[in-house]
């Protein structure tokens, strides 16, 4: 595991544990047996760190919603993997949920924007999902971008 992965699990853990305001790169790298120095080698401040982990938090999700999804044989298939794959996507997401309702007021910006980021890409593998159906019969034809909204 590269020192950037180290650093962004002891993160997740450490926000998670103690929210955003309180959290601070000394108490990461600390957890490492860093110092604070070595963590700006890779993120310039906290704000940069919270945000790479939120991006690859969603990163993650995606490539669980793609898999799930091309492991189904059929676009019926498809769709029902996708639904249970984000509910249980949701449900491990509570302890981030949880440090969200604590966050600054400067990182709900970016942390909203990161949402929509990843709605975004939500959105595409339903549209792929319906668009498939269609083709294939299964599903009557829609306009996806109605039946996606972001």
């Amino acid at each position: 595991m590269d020192q950037r992965t180290r650093i962004l699990d002891a993160a997740v853990k450490h926000f998670a544990t103690h929210g955003y305001r309180r959290s601070t790169l000394e108490g990461v790298a600390a957890e490492l047996g860093l110092g604070k120095t070595a963590l700006y080698y890779y993120f310039k401040n906290k704000r940069d760190l919270f945000k790479a982990v939120a991006e690859r938090e969603g990163d993650i999700d995606i490539a669980r919603l793609k898999e799930a999804v091309r492991a189904a044989r059929d676009p019926r298939a498809q769709m029902r993997a996708f639904c249970r794959t984000r509910i249980l996507i949701t449900m491990d997401k509570v302890r981030v949920h949880q440090v969200t309702e604590r966050v600054h007021k400067e990182v709900l910006e970016m942390f909203h924007r990161l949402e929509v980021s990843f709605f975004a890409r939500e959105a595409e593998i339903l549209a792929g999902i319906l668009g498939d159906g269609v083709r294939a019969k299964v599903f009557r034809k829609v306009d996806t971008a109605l039946a996606v909204p972001l």
